[in-house]
């Protein structure tokens, strides 16, 4: 796998992060068509108005709702290369940043995927029997434990594409991207922006479901925990020690001086249509061009718009589920090297 007391002028301040992905996250399936990607783009507060005016101007002129990069639906038609590689020669330029992680059944196999989704049954069992909300007589709280259980019950749970993306995936791709933030946006300059962390992921409509979706329902009731573990724990730069900086002044630190995550994102973390949210619809497109690069070598056109978006890719030695080491990769060497 590869894998953020506020004064009243200041409380719009933070990092936006918008998040979407490419393919089904089915690891029953053979490594090339079980790959998939989960994309996060970055953007500082200051920059949001010219993102913002960017992607309405981008829609308008391709007559489009939203920019999409995977099949055409009758929400939104499907972007043309040459469109997908004007995105992502925006986001390679200027002070966006994007994280992501990459996936496949050779990495994660299905087995593996259901014995995950056992040992979280039982953690969360454990974790909501210690809760206040366990012990409350209030039909809300005693249809949220319910249902949780019912998704994480391997036997009649959520179907594998979320319960792998946002009970699996989700906490290291999460962790991994905020401490990318803090990693690249050290600079003075930056400092206001850390106020508050702001998170949306693109919201999978379900009739059968009007109101929270499973992904919804693992990410508050089971990521959000993993993320307030200790060692989950975000590590802070020179630059960040500082008491007065906002991330330390608006965020409590955790027993080893770090910043707890959880804490960063609570409160800030929503699921929304992507029409709504630029940054949703950016790294909609980078996830499609990078899970095509990486799957279709032949595709010249996707492994342009990936090599120009890859410069403001976050680098760093991939984290894989398997454990094991980079060079055992090949499949990959093409996008990853």
């Amino acid at each position: 796998m590869l894998t953020a007391t506020v004064s009243p002028s200041a409380i719009l301040l933070g990092v936006h992060l918008g998040s979407d992905e490419s393919g089904d996250f089915n690891m029953s399936r053979p490594w090339f068509e079980s790959c998939s990607v989960w994309a996060t783009v970055v953007c500082p507060d200051s920059h949001l108005d010219r993102v913002r005016a960017w992607v309405a101007d981008r829609c308008a002129e391709w007559g489009v709702a939203e920019l999409h990069a995977g099949r055409s639906t009758q929400k939104a038609r499907a972007l043309r290369p040459d469109e997908r590689h004007e995105v992502c020669a925006f986001v390679a330029t200027g002070d966006l940043l994007w994280d992501a992680t990459l996936v496949d059944s050779l990495m994660l196999s299905a087995t593996a995927v259901a014995e995950r989704q056992a040992n979280q049954l039982k953690q969360f069992r454990k974790d909501w029997a210690r809760s206040k909300r366990s012990e409350s007589t209030h039909p809300a709280d005693i249809a949220l434990g319910q249902l949780t259980e019912e998704l994480l019950d391997p036997s009649s749970g959520v179907k594998t594409a979320p319960f792998t993306q946002y009970a699996a995936i989700a906490p290291t791709h999460v962790r991994e991207t905020v401490q990318s933030i803090i990693r690249v946006y050290r600079e003075p300059r930056w400092r206001d922006e850390f106020r508050a962390l702001r998170t949306t992921f693109d919201r999978k409509n379900e009739p059968q479901r009007p109101a929270d979706t499973p992904g919804e329902i693992l990410f508050f009731n089971v990521v959000m925990p993993i993320l307030a573990s200790p060692k989950m724990a975000l590590s802070l730069p020179p630059a960040f020690q500082d008491p007065t900086h906002p991330l330390r002044a608006c965020h409590g630190p955790t027993p080893r001086g770090g910043i707890d995550i959880a804490s960063l994102l609570d409160g800030g973390a929503r699921f929304i249509d992507s029409e709504q949210d630029p940054l949703i619809q950016l790294a909609d497109v980078l996830a499609y061009v990078m899970r095509r690069a990486a799957t279709k070598p032949e595709d010249e056109a996707a492994a342009r718009s990936y090599a120009i978006a890859r410069r403001r890719l976050f680098q760093r030695t991939p984290v894989m589920f398997s454990g094991e080491g980079f060079a055992r990769f090949e499949r990959y060497h093409h996008v990853l090297r």
